[in-house]
């Protein structure tokens, strides 16, 4: 009986991380993203007027999950 719950929880495991890792890809692709290095740390405080906002590339490629998976982000 032990075997079998074991069994039974490492399939669960297996289908959660197959679903988990399509999350990540669109028609096959894997999307990806640049980040930049900078020398000077950003200052958070909510505001994009910082010197270093400026250089960071802005992504805008989201897709949603939840509560449909693929509509347009809410």
């Amino acid at each position: 009986m032990l075997y079998f719950k074991r069994i039974l929880i490492a399939g669960f495991l297996l289908l959660v991380a197959v679903d988990a890792a399509a999350v990540y890809t669109v028609n096959g692709v894997r999307k990806s993203f640049d980040i930049s290095r900078t020398t000077t740390a950003p200052i958070i405080d909510g505001k994009l007027d910082d010197e270093v906002w400026r250089t960071a590339k802005a992504i805008d490629d989201f897709h949603q999950t939840s509560p449909t998976d693929g509509a347009s982000p809410s």
